[in-house]
């Protein structure tokens, strides 16, 4: 008998992120994915893949210094402040998903764009979400844990700052 933790799922984007008959987590998770690559982004179509009841985003490592946010409407509302109004043009790129025991799955992903300050933006991530039904009886994202490369994200907030200081 094969145990849980052998249980798991590999997509790779290169290959295909649409398995033949994906978990309600990882369609979820999926759904997400598409709906951050649509540009110009609808905010309410990624959302919408996020709980109502409870939501809980930490952005790692630590060193960031990034604030939990814990809660869907706190997402929403810093997401149309800060990082919205900021780019012209935005991607996800999948490199790989796992799907773990719990509800859990696990994205290796990368993003490029560029920002209304003409600034190259190119990130690479490890995303860990959970999902699980909510009280709307669907399967809602109700924590990400968000790994990014550090040294590109204090290089691209420094140019930024630094390019509105002179805009």
């Amino acid at each position: 008998m094969m145990c849980e933790m052998e249980k798991k799922v590999r997509i790779r984007r290169d290959v295909d992120i649409h398995p033949t008959n994906p978990s309600p987590e990882l369609r979820t998770v999926l759904a997400w994915i598409e709906a951050t690559n649509t540009w110009p982004w609808d905010v309410s179509a990624f959302a919408a893949q996020i709980s109502d009841d409870e939501y809980h985003h930490t952005v790692l490592p630590a060193s960031l210094g990034a604030q939990e946010i814990k809660s869907k409407e706190e997402w929403v509302a810093g997401f149309e402040k800060g990082f919205l109004p900021l780019f012209d043009s935005f991607e996800l790129k999948v490199h790989e998903i796992i799907e773990a025991p719990e509800g859990r799955v696990i994205a290796h992903l990368s993003s490029s764009g560029k920002t209304k300050l003409d600034i190259d933006f190119a990130n690479e991530y490890i995303i860990i979400c959970t999902v699980r039904k909510d009280s709307s009886g669907e399967y809602k994202i109700v924590k990400e844990t968000e790994f990014m490369d550090s040294k590109t994200m204090t290089s691209f907030f420094a140019a930024v700052q630094a390019a509105s200081a002179t805009a």
